[in-house]
């Protein structure tokens, strides 16, 4: 049960500390993630390419709305992680079938690199 308070809480503190970065400059940061899927999916073609880069600012923005927005830490957590749920049920729409299965281990890897620079930074303790 203390692990995934802890799991759960620190997931909360890298969403917040990602999003926070991505609000510094949301256009900058979707090019970044979309020239990314280009070559790990890959994305297919120009139309693909802007689909997905449209997606992931719409997705960045509301990040900002929430991160700006009234409420605690916790009822913020949840709304960045329905977007998340959101955001990856509209990219399943927009690829393969094998590109979605991509799109899944980025993500992941994202969400794992994350944590590894958030526990370096705070001294790489065992959580």
């Amino acid at each position: 049960m203390k692990k995934v308070f802890l799991r759960t809480t620190l997931f909360a503190a890298l969403l917040f500390a990602g999003a926070r970065a991505v609000a510094q400059n949301g256009e900058a940061f979707a090019k970044k993630m979309t020239d990314t899927m280009k070559i790990r999916l890959p994305l297919t073609d120009s139309i693909q390419y802007q689909k997905m880069y449209d997606l992931n600012l719409k997705y960045i923005e509301q990040q900002q709305e929430v991160l700006s927005g009234a409420g605690g830490k916790m009822s913020k957590f949840r709304e960045l992680k329905s977007l998340q749920s959101k955001k990856s049920a509209e990219a399943k729409a927009l690829l393969s079938k094998e590109q979605y299965k991509n799109y899944q281990a980025v993500v992941s890897e994202m969400r794992e690199q994350m944590i590894e620079r958030r526990r370096s930074r705070k001294g790489g303790g065992n959580q």
